[in-house]
């Protein structure tokens, strides 16, 4: 596989990350639907780059995300709604329109009209299934993930949201939720690279879409990890092609999923973005009590390679 994109957080770059601010409202889903207690800021509070202290002075940076608990209830910006109060802070970056993912060539994009380039190339079967070669991408990034009460990181994509493609769904407004190409979520599906919660001692991968009845289904697997694995580096990685998708950590496969397993529709024939982020609380976290101290996420790195 050839690389095709890297971003190693020398600096923050704006023209392939955005910050995601306030507590969900802005999508119709305050607490973002899973009772997250959070407000993503774009405070330097919450996100920055620090030096590797694994390299020498200046020539290495390491982007982290910071969730801690405020002494007081503070503003949440909300874009484009009534702002809220919230007392925890978090950080999340996507590259929702400025970078975006797929199996198929173009693997990587900096738009939907580029990214859809390739679609009319091509064919499939009777039964949904593409015709001809099957390229792929990988994505992997190096992390380390906070071992903390109440935390909620994670690597994950959400596909690009495209307005008029499905019926009913229009341009986007604040306070109502996005579409994809097969309708809001979970239609047109998610795709959870890693993601681990509270001081648990495994990562999760997991795969939704939606059901004949707009019902959630998923599917993903785990790999354990001891508590020293997990306070040092690992990588991530997501192998997407046009039949399966598969997760690995430190390069062994943790879990795949089957095209034939998605029923009834394979949503992941369509571009994806990227996104880093720590969520406080939440239905995956247990609604445990989180811990007030100051948590830190850090990546090293992201890579996307190509075949």
């Amino acid at each position: 596989m050839s690389l095709v994109f890297e971003d190693t957080f020398q600096t923050f770059n704006t023209s392939t990350w955005r910050y995601d601010l306030g507590d969900g409202s802005i999508y119709g889903l305050e607490g973002f639907g899973n009772g997250e207690v959070q407000c993503y800021t774009n405070s330097a509070n919450n996100l920055d780059l620090v030096p590797n202290p694994e390299c020498p002075p200046d020539t290495d940076s390491l982007l982290r995300i910071r969730s801690g608990k405020l002494p007081n209830p503070q503003t949440c910006s909300n874009p484009g709604l009534q702002p809220s109060q919230r007392d925890w802070t978090s950080a999340k970056i996507d590259t929702k329109g400025k970078l975006l993912l797929q199996w198929k060539a173009p693997q990587v994009s900096s738009s939907l009209q580029e990214a859809r380039s390739g679609a009319s190339a091509l064919q499939f079967d009777s039964q949904g299934q593409p015709i001809g070669p099957c390229s792929s991408v990988l994505v992997e990034a190096r992390m380390k993930v906070p071992m903390s009460a109440g935390r909620w990181s994670a690597f994950w994509m959400m596909p690009q949201p495209q307005p008029g493609r499905f019926p009913g769904c229009q341009a986007w407004v604040p306070g109502e939720g996005e579409c994809g190409a097969f309708g809001g979520w979970p239609r047109s599906g998610e795709i959870d690279i890693m993601e681990h919660v509270n001081a648990d001692l495994k990562v999760l991968g997991t795969l939704h879409w939606g059901t004949q009845s707009g019902q959630q289904a998923s599917e993903g697997g785990n790999k354990a990890l001891s508590a020293e694995e997990l306070q040092g580096w690992n990588v991530y990685q997501l192998r997407w092609s046009c039949d399966a998708i598969e997760w690995y950590v430190n390069g062994l496969r943790m879990h795949f999923v089957q095209r034939a397993w998605v029923q009834p529709q394979w949503p992941f024939d369509e571009p994806f973005f990227l996104i880093f982020n720590t969520a406080v609380g939440g239905a995956l976290t247990g609604y445990a009590d989180a811990d007030a101290r100051t948590a830190e996420m850090l990546v090293d790195y992201v890579r996307v390679y190509a075949s």
